[in-house]
């Protein structure tokens, strides 16, 4: 895999789906998970985000996870290439093409665009207009796709009135 930051956001997911942990919506799901921990008390549980649940006794090991990955995401912001990397990936996964909109984008990346800096700045127009003239192609590659009989069955009287793409 050439994307370094798809590389990094995957290795840090599979180091969270292996930390144990739980999520409960109910009762059941609560009870299932306490056993899948082999605690016996609710008193040796802690809850994170999203209605997670990890054992008291692996707070420290969770939170130097948290903080090792944080760091590892910092340290390749630094790196040019990684950011337009990560900035390209995200356009696409917040569907910037449809909102238009940079916010869920640096989310990602724990910025926001007034406190971005000219390098960051920069970056993020080059990735944005890459990831634009894409959708563009990709528009186009469809268009030419769809077969001229959903045409003749009146389904759209022209190519021109695809608007959606």
């Amino acid at each position: 895999m050439k994307n370094k930051y798809i590389k990094l956001i995957n290795k840090h997911q599979n180091q969270m789906n292996d930390f144990p942990k739980f999520f409960a919506f109910d009762e059941e799901q609560f009870k299932e998970g306490k056993e899948k921990l082999k605690v016996n008390s609710n008193t040796e549980l802690l809850r994170i985000a999203g209605s997670g649940f990890i054992r008291k006794s692996d707070k420290d090991t969770y939170s130097k996870l948290i903080i090792k990955q944080d760091k590892e995401l910092t340290e390749n912001l630094r790196n040019d290439n990684f950011l337009y990397e990560g900035f390209r990936y995200e356009l696409s996964n917040h569907e910037y093409c449809i909102n238009h909109d940079y916010e869920e984008t640096l989310s990602c990346f724990g910025l926001r665009y007034e406190k971005l800096t000219d390098r960051q700045k920069g970056i993020l127009e080059k990735a944005t207009e890459n990831y634009l003239e894409a959708v563009q192609e990709w528009k186009l590659k469809l268009k030419n796709k769809i077969p001229e009989k959903l045409f003749s069955l009146g389904r759209f009287a022209n190519k021109r009135d695809i608007t959606f793409l």
